[in-house]
């Protein structure tokens, strides 16, 4: 091995490890590097960025919320 590949490959692992993935987003699919962008979602354990959120919420709200039905609307005082 030479010493241009030897640098250059010590040089991507150095890049590697400052950038190591921790996770991978169960919407989007791709990379979470650091634990300040990632959100882990109680009751699925799914772990998102936190810009994937608005949508993520969007799609599943139904896995965490319901809707209430007419007749439990109108049965509770206000």
């Amino acid at each position: 091995m030479d010493w241009h590949n030897e640098s250059f490959s010590e040089k991507n692992r150095d890049k590697i490890k400052k950038n190591s993935v921790i996770s991978y987003c169960d919407h989007c699919g791709f990379a979470i590097y650091r634990s300040d962008d990632a959100l882990m979602i109680n009751g699925t354990e799914d772990r998102i960025h936190s810009d994937c959120w608005e949508e993520y919420a969007i799609e599943h709200m139904f896995d965490f919320a319901k809707k209430i039905p007419e007749d439990e609307w109108f049965d509770r005082e206000f």
